[in-house]
């Protein structure tokens, strides 16, 4: 119990470490997050899997049932095809939203910021490489 206290104390000063030279540099504290990094600079199969996973939930699914929503209520009184037309131009104004959205924080933040952002992702790297070999001695003991 006591190596795994002092592997969790070392991974809390790491992230302690990695949000105060976010802080240094005027980086935005969210931006050092693991959904940040997922978002905006994967690196491995399992990053990329939950980004393509994130864009389909806000690009798809939440559209998708708002979209739905206002089929069965706002739009129950309109004729067929003028309901499927809304659909469409809601869906596509919600997408161009989504994209721009996307790519305004990408250019607000990981363009402004590269250097400081590169640094944090070796952080994250070494952190998550620490907890790996942390999670193989354990299971060996």
């Amino acid at each position: 119990m006591g190596k795994l206290r002092d592997n969790r104390e070392k991974y809390n000063i790491s992230e302690k470490e990695l949000k105060r030279m976010f802080k240094d540099n005027g980086v935005p504290s969210w931006c050092s997050s693991r959904f940040y990094y997922t978002m905006f600079m994967p690196k491995g199969i399992r990053e990329h899997l939950n980004k393509l996973l994130y864009i389909a939930l806000f690009a798809i699914a939440v559209p998708a049932l708002v979209l739905l929503f206002l089929w069965h209520t706002a739009f129950s009184s309109f004729h067929y095809d003028k309901k499927v037309l809304f659909i469409i131009v809601i869906a596509a104004v919600w997408i161009v939203l989504f994209i721009v959205l996307y790519f305004n924080i990408y250019v607000r933040t990981k363009v402004r910021y590269y250097e400081t952002i590169i640094e944090g992702r070796k952080y994250r790297n070494a952190i998550r490489k620490e907890m790996i070999r942390n999670k193989k001695q354990t299971e060996k003991q």
